[in-house]
């Protein structure tokens, strides 16, 4: 028992070393946090996303991303695109893409008119593997955002994806 127990621990506490990466047909699902402009600032967006394996180096997506700040005001971006991973190396645990995500948002600054436009962002990023099942991503890109005021800005996500 006592060797079954020491063996359980090890196999929990050694790395990935072998994690295998989702691939053709599988379904995914991400929550992040992104870096989203609205009335000009900076708030932190969380989000939500679906992506599909269309083959082993490409996932289509889309994702929901919400802002809010008392002093500055409310926007919300529904957004497809997809990435390409140019570098895949589960038996590494890591993956490197680039992407793009077009789609629409609307922004309503604090006593301001509520306005709606295109969003349109590129970049790449990373993915680390801990399993078939489960890896965490960063990624910077840049966007061109045009509810409200047109502006270009950087934007990072910072996100966890589980799955199916």
């Amino acid at each position: 028992m006592k060797k079954i127990l020491v063996a359980a621990l090890l196999t929990l506490s050694a790395p990935a070393a072998f994690a295998d990466a989702p691939g053709q047909g599988d379904i995914g699902l991400n929550f992040s946090l992104s870096a989203a402009p609205v009335n000009s600032t900076a708030v932190v967006a969380p989000g939500l996303g679906a992506e599909y394996w269309f083959l082993d180096q490409l996932s289509i997506l889309g994702r929901f991303n919400f802002a809010t700040q008392s002093n500055v005001g409310t926007s919300f971006a529904l957004l497809g695109g997809a990435d390409y991973y140019l570098v895949k190396k589960p038996s590494e645990n890591y993956g490197l893409f680039v992407g793009a995500l077009l789609g629409f948002d609307v922004t309503s600054p604090s006593g301001g008119n509520s306005s709606t436009g295109f969003d349109l962002q590129a970049g790449g990023g990373a993915d680390y593997y801990f399993s078939k099942h489960f890896s965490a991503r960063i990624s910077e890109g840049l966007a061109l955002a045009t509810a409200g005021n047109t502006l270009f800005y950087f934007t990072t996500n910072l996100g966890l994806n589980v799955y199916f």
